[in-house]
């Protein structure tokens, strides 16, 4: 879905919803199915681009990094970004937002399955896996919590000491 940014009015919102049932990504830890995802993005003028806020909920599989097998991650992130059409070596940059995330854009539309990737894929954890005990996972089985670990770095404890 292709919005043009040039639609957007001063002082208006323009909102887009998108709904996919199924998806692939690809990622950092293999290929992500990502379901039932529900969008909601909305763009506004801002005076050195456009303000871009999402919403996002849905699930994904992902391979776990300890047995393979797939771990079901619930999806519910929002952000807001900020769409800058000049580098700063161009104009000045100001941030409205203290975490805000900026991209340098400076075409005339948006493709929101391409916005909808990205934020799937650096949303999820890089190493996915099961929990502690899940019986979907024969590796965490055979892992005990119960063991305690030592730091390497605890044979130099006796020289704080002195």
């Amino acid at each position: 879905m292709l919005v043009n940014l040039s639609e957007i009015e001063k002082n208006q919102t323009l909102t887009r919803h998108l709904e996919v049932e199924a998806m692939e990504v690809e990622a950092v830890s293999g290929v992500v199915k990502a379901k039932d995802l529900k969008a909601e993005f909305k763009f506004r003028i801002d005076p050195q681009g456009y303000l871009m806020s999402y919403q996002l909920t849905g699930k994904a599989c992902v391979p776990c990094t300890r047995c393979g097998q797939e771990v079901i991650q619930e999806l519910n992130y929002s952000d807001l970004l900020a769409l800058r059409k000049k580098r700063p070596e161009e104009h000045h940059l100001v941030l409205n937002h203290s975490e805000m995330n900026v991209y340098f854009w400076d075409q005339p539309t948006i493709d929101l399955m391409r916005v909808l990737e990205e934020i799937i894929e650096l949303e999820l954890p890089a190493y996915p896996r099961h929990k502690s005990g899940d019986p979907k996972c024969q590796v965490a089985e055979q892992e005990d919590p119960s063991e305690e670990k030592q730091s390497p770095f605890g044979a130099l404890a006796k020289y704080l000491n002195d």
